[in-house]
């Protein structure tokens, strides 16, 4: 039985971001190609694994990508396909493998990861409207080249699954696998074809995706990744992407009964009074998310209960044009209220 969904910790909500800009900045991809039934996977390559999240989580899109054994699929398969190399645990930087020790490894694709992020990027995407109706995740992914550019351009979205417990071979039964490569939302490794042939600075799409969610998911750890693809040849290069998490959270939380949420004025043009109204003694957060579920304040409402009326100041001028989520969050339910800041 599919857990209800909640996105960004509330139900029945989608969210748009339109006026988002696609990040103007340089990712990497690494790939760990691995299986299940291989002992050294969950040896020195699990380890390394590890590692290489801890290092470059902030920078990179991160894949344990399984092309045979338990966690494989289409999606793995198509992908290893693309990659030079046979046997596994292996190690890829933006499809290039990185070979040797597992410090040579790791310090390899460290530094390139910092160099690529030092990159004038050609393109990137981002999804801007992400929703769950009917146990399906559909996104809208908003794409820009900012330089000029040529050749065969391919969007997709992935579906990538943290603290998966499957059994790996020098880990046990239980073992807890980060990062795992479930599904793409194309229905094609590599996905469908954004642009072919010469592309203008400055030129941006727009591509919808959808997926109907697994049961052997689990939705409270789920992420997207949203990856640009140039074909050359035979063989498809990472070009870009970004990944968005904290998206779908599982929920039998039901509305927050007995507080009021309402934020003046809505759209935020600078400065906003968050007000608040408690019926009953309410212990919780008040907390402020963007569109990829990223936390980016916090507000004090008191350790005993607040119970009355209260009043938060919400100062959006380091914020970007777009749609935010300003929620109260407790055991016994939540409520959320979208804020639209929109700079004069």
């Amino acid at each position: 039985m599919k857990k209800i969904l909640l996105l960004l910790l509330a139900v029945g909500i989608s969210y748009l971001a339109q006026a988002q800009e696609v990040p103007q900045t340089q990712s990497s991809l690494i790939i760990k190609k691995t299986a299940s039934w291989c002992p050294p996977c969950g040896g020195w390559g699990w380890d390394l694994f590890e590692q290489l999240i801890d290092d470059n989580d902030s920078q990179a899109i991160l894949w344990a990508m399984h092309y045979s054994g338990d966690l494989m699929n289409a999606t793995t398969q198509g992908i290893a396909a693309n990659l030079d190399g046979s046997g596994q645990p292996r190690f890829y930087l933006n499809n290039v493998e990185k070979s040797g020790s597992s410090t040579s490894i790791r310090n390899a694709i460290k530094t390139g990861v910092q160099q690529n992020a030092g990159l004038s990027p050609v393109a990137n995407a981002i999804p801007v409207d992400i929703s769950v109706d009917n146990n399906q995740i559909s996104v809208t992914v908003n794409a820009t080249f900012f330089a000029q550019a040529e050749g065969a351009y391919y969007l997709n979205v992935y579906v990538v699954e943290d603290g998966v417990v499957n059994y790996q071979a020098g880990q046990g039964a239980n073992a807890v696998h980060e990062k795992v490569l479930r599904d793409d939302m194309a229905g094609d490794a590599f996905g469908e074809i954004l642009a072919n042939g010469p592309i203008a600075a400055n030129t941006s799409f727009s591509m919808d995706f959808s997926i109907p969610i697994a049961d052997s998911w689990d939705v409270n750890h789920l992420r997207l990744s949203t990856v640009l693809w140039k074909k050359v040849g035979l063989k498809y290069e990472f070009v870009n992407g970004t990944e968005t998490s904290g998206l779908v959270v599982s929920t039998q939380a039901p509305a927050l009964k007995g507080a009021k949420l309402a934020v003046s004025p809505n759209p935020v043009t600078g400065k906003s009074l968050i007000s608040l109204d408690f019926a009953v003694p309410f212990s919780g957060e008040l907390v402020l998310y963007d569109v990829t579920g990223r936390l980016l304040r916090e507000w004090e409402l008191g350790a005993q209960g607040a119970l009355g009326h209260h009043t938060k100041k919400l100062d959006a001028s380091l914020l970007q044009d777009g749609v935010y989520w300003v929620q109260l969050v407790s055991p016994d339910g939540l409520l959320a209220q979208k804020i639209v800041v929109q700079h004069e």
